[in-house]
């Protein structure tokens, strides 16, 4: 769906096992490999992600990356005719986090 100039993307993570949530956490990264494609959460939500039908003590959050200035010096030295370094996109991606309390 397009949105102010940019393509949103809605999906669901099926699991090939389910966890148990309970006292465990889910991190993961979404990311061009290159750099070239930037994958933002919506700051403009109360919350980016959504739970459905998670059990009670579970919860959400975003940690926005903050990469090393040497990174971003990097990155801007690339046009975009340039051949960006394997991996360079990971130091940008925000991290989405999955926290289930233990009741």
């Amino acid at each position: 769906m397009m949105s102010d100039q940019r393509v949103e993307f809605f999906f669901i993570l099926p699991l090939a096992r389910p966890q148990a949530p309970a006292g465990n956490s889910l991190r993961w990264q979404i990311y061009d490999d290159t750099y070239f494609i930037e994958f933002l959460y919506d700051d403009k939500t109360e919350s980016p992600l959504t739970l459905v039908d998670a059990p009670k003590g579970c919860s959400t959050s975003v940690q926005h990356a903050d990469p090393d200035p040497k990174k971003v010096a990097a990155a801007s030295a690339i046009d975009m005719t340039g051949n960006a370094p394997a991996g360079l996109g990971r130091y940008f991606a925000d991290t989405g986090v999955l926290e289930c309390r233990v009741p």
